[in-house]
């Protein structure tokens, strides 16, 4: 499915998924499931909301709407 990680889970609140660090540069950043996980009967369990980009150059991680959810405000 086009790259996109499907994991079991029956809600974004799934407590059988851990808080997700991640280090940029000094700072850690750390993802509750809430976060990064898109409940999506659809595909039978949730989305993984980060996604590896591996195409051209440069490989990297779109941290996407679990960054802007949980660390972004206006």
């Amino acid at each position: 499915m086009n790259g996109m990680l499907i994991c079991e889970c029956k809600s974004e609140a799934d407590e059988g998924y851990p808080d997700l660090s991640i280090n940029l540069g000094r700072v850690k950043l750390t993802f509750k499931s809430e976060n990064y996980l898109l409940h999506e009967p659809y595909y039978g369990g949730c989305l993984v909301t980060f996604f590896e980009e591996t195409g051209g150059i440069s490989e990297f991680w779109l941290l996407g709407d679990a960054f802007l959810r949980q660390y972004y405000t206006v």
